[in-house]
């Protein structure tokens, strides 16, 4: 192992050689063989299986893509590079680079379940109602809602987040409801033959519309009393756009029908029946039994809400064949590697040395660094050791223009040989039959230089290979003598990479920690972090930030949920001043999200840090129905609910938030896409809940009263 270097040397030495004296072949360096081990400066994961690189980006936070620029500059290169090196198997992970694919994975997938939402919403619109620019008048002020929405949102905050880029979805799925219960109500009205119908649609409707914005809205605006930024920037944004979206469909949308209906007087005399539920009417009348196996399905899904779980792991929401995620699975896979790290400062050398011990000895740490590492031990011992070399170069002479002499060529190369073969002996008999090899051939070049060398011709060329060779010599010495006589490595000395990576403006040393396990695994981010908070209480790092904001967005998740069904049961209370009718409107929402959890334990949806607000939004949103329901049964007690056009709007409206919501099941980001699930699992258990259960209670407890 020792003599390795040497013989890498002799090898193109004798090869160089060869090729000179016998074909003429111009002079090439041997120390090119010999130089600087570029390879043993990368960093090796410990099994050797990953060569890791770290690559420093400036960050524009003023975008949300913060390192788009430099991520498509080095994307570039590394796509030449495979097209150089088809070999290559390279790829681009990294916390920065997961996020900036996981914005624009959302950012794709929330512009094609926006225009999903948009065009399925307007075509169950007109196919519901029988008409074409009615409803297109609906989805033109929906449409400028959101508009507005986004400049409130310039004018305010100036961007969006992962979490209120939705906001469009939420309008789209939300906003356009009081236009459908407007539209139906006024279409009820001209059935009836009612004079000036609009202005008693707006009368009816929109009382039932401001309580339902108000709890929608509501909602959301309960964000806002939460730490976490981008989630009370979520409930600002989508808060604002449910009430502009109801300014929208009580101003605009109204305007707009009047405009219409006065120049097409035979859409007003003439419209189409609206569509019924009726057909259930006769499932309904069995109040008792339907009741019943209301509360029977409701127990039987009770114990699988016990299954629910919170997944924490940040990973888990990723989509699945992007290149920052796969090549961060495959560290882990296979090297048990990751890219996070925890840091730690210190304020001088000594503490940094000490803190670097105390964080490697923990079981959780996989591997620790700093400027201690990196700078020389035993540096005293070392440069002694080098000046004796600096000593020894220094009375080394090379004559460049010595005279060539072939016969004492030919008698260094025989001394060569026999010590070869010598060493080819000894590895015989110690039974390293690999590494013969290449002694054995070292030998047969040397051979046939000295065979060559018996000739005028080669004789001639010694002499070009020898000047060149001595030069070549010298200059090497001349490089490496400097080299010889080093400084004390110290942390004002070292190299600018050094330097710029592990000390700060301030002089604070900087110390990073990887851990032994998978990062991503919340159980074991946690064990991780508490150990190294036990060292250091002020350690920080992906880890540590990921951890907390984790926390900090489930207790804001919760606290809205909790805020949220106060306020909302405030506002219904407000609106029906009776506890009866605040009860009956309650009773669809908390039977239908009883089923939801129940939903998600059987069809195993976790949640997760992407899709817990699904939960506000429903209670904000899910509501609805129950508010327009029962204000329409105590408007007519004796009539049928499913005979309504409230049943209908109350039935489409549903449908729509499914729509908008359930469209982002198609897109590509896991957490979405979870979301779209829980909106969709959840709306049509609160749908079914209310147009189920609601006019059975109403045949059970309302209608037999009013008959007497």
């Amino acid at each position: 192992a020792e003599l390795a270097p040497l013989f890498t040397a002799l090898e193109a030495l004798m090869g160089g050689l060869a090729r000179s004296v016998t074909a003429g072949a111009p002079y090439a360096s041997p120390f090119a063989a010999v130089g600087d081990d570029r390879l043993g400066q990368y960093t090796f994961t410990p099994d050797g299986r990953f060569l890791l690189m770290l690559i420093s980006v400036p960050k524009d936070f003023s975008t949300m893509q913060v390192i788009e620029r430099p991520l498509s500059a080095i994307r570039q290169a590394m796509q030449e590079s495979r097209a150089q090196f088809p070999e290559m198997a390279a790829g681009l992970t990294g916390r920065p680079v997961l996020q900036a694919d996981e914005m624009i994975t959302t950012d794709r997938d929330m512009r094609q379940a926006t225009i999903i939402a948009i065009i399925g919403v307007t075509l169950l619109f007109i196919i519901t109602y029988g008409a074409v620019w009615r409803p297109l008048l609906a989805v033109l002020a929906l449409l400028l809602s959101i508009l507005w929405t986004l400049g409130l949102t310039a004018a305010t905050i100036g961007s969006l987040n992962l979490l209120s880029s939705v906001f469009a979805l939420v309008i789209i799925g939300v906003g356009i409801n009081w236009g459908m219960h407007l539209l139906a109500r006024y279409q009820e009205e001209l059935e009836r033959g009612t004079t000036e119908a609009l202005s008693r649609a707006m009368v009816t409707a929109g009382v039932g519309n401001l309580t339902c914005a108000a709890t929608a809205a509501a909602a959301f605006f309960c964000a806002l009393f939460t730490d976490f930024k981008a989630l009370a920037e979520l409930g600002f944004i989508a808060g604002s756009g449910i009430v502009l979206s109801l300014i929208a469909m009580l101003t605009v949308y109204p305007a707009l029908l009047s405009i219409f209906d006065r120049r097409s007087p035979s859409t007003v005399r003439a419209p189409r029946r609206l569509l019924r539920l009726s057909a259930f009417d006769g499932l309904v009348r069995r109040h008792g039994a339907v009741l019943a196996g209301i509360a029977l399905l409701t127990l039987l899904l009770a114990p699988w809400s016990l299954r629910l779980r919170f997944d924490d792991n940040l990973l888990d929401l990723q989509s699945h064949g992007l290149e920052s995620v796969d090549w961060e699975l495959r560290l882990l896979r296979e090297s048990s590697e990751s890219t996070w790290f925890a840091a730690s400062q210190a304020g001088t050398l000594e503490e940094a040395e000490r803190l670097s011990w105390r964080f490697a000895e923990l079981p959780t740490v996989g591997n620790v660094e700093s400027i201690v590492d990196l700078l020389p031990g035993e540096q005293q011992e070392k440069r002694d050791l080098l000046r004796q070399a600096r000593r020894r170069a220094d009375r080394l002479t090379v004559r460049a223009d010595a005279p060539a002499d072939p016969a004492a060529t030919r008698l260094a190369l025989e001394r060569i040989v026999d010590g070869l073969e010598d060493v080819e002996e000894k590895l015989f008999a110690a039974g390293r039959e690999q590494e013969i090899a290449p002694v054995t051939a070292l030998i047969g070049t040397a051979g046939q230089v000295t065979a060559a060398l018996q000739t005028p011709e080669a004789a001639a060329r010694l002499v070009a290979f020898q000047h060149a060779f001595m030069a070549d010599l010298a200059a090497q010495l001349d490089r490496w003598r400097p080299r010889l006589s080093p400084e004390r490595i110290t942390p004002d000395n070292a190299p600018a990479i050094m330097r710029d990576r592990f000390i700060g403006r301030d002089g604070r040393f900087l110390i990073t920690i990887s851990p032994a396990e998978d990062i991503w695994d919340p159980a074991a981010m946690e064990a991780f972090i508490r150990d190294l908070r036990s060292v250091d209480p002020q350690v920080t790092g992906a880890p540590v930030t990921s951890m907390e904001a984790a926390r900090l967005m489930r207790r804001a998740f919760q606290q809205t949920a909790l805020l949220s069904f106060v306020i909302v049961l405030a506002l219904v209370w407000l609106h029906f001043s009776h506890w009866r009718m605040v009860l009956l409107a309650f009773v669809p929402l908390v039977v239908g999200l009883l089923w939801l959890l129940g939903g998600m334990g059987l069809f195993n949806i976790s949640f997760n840090l992407a899709n817990f607000f699904a939960i506000p939004i429903l209670i904000g949103t899910g509501i609805d129905g129950g508010i327009q329901m029962v204000q329409r049964m105590y408007e007519e007690p004796g009539r049928p609910m499913l005979e309504t056009s409230t049943a209908t709007s109350v039935t489409l409206s549903s449908l729509t938030t499914l729509l908008a919501f359930g469209s982002l099941m198609l897109g590509q980001h896991r957490g979405l896409a979870s979301l779209g699930q829980i909106m969709a699992l959840g709306t049509v258990s609160i749908l079914i809940a209310t147009i189920i259960i609601l006019p059975a209670l109403h045949e059970r407890f309302i209608r037999p009263n009013t008959h007497e």
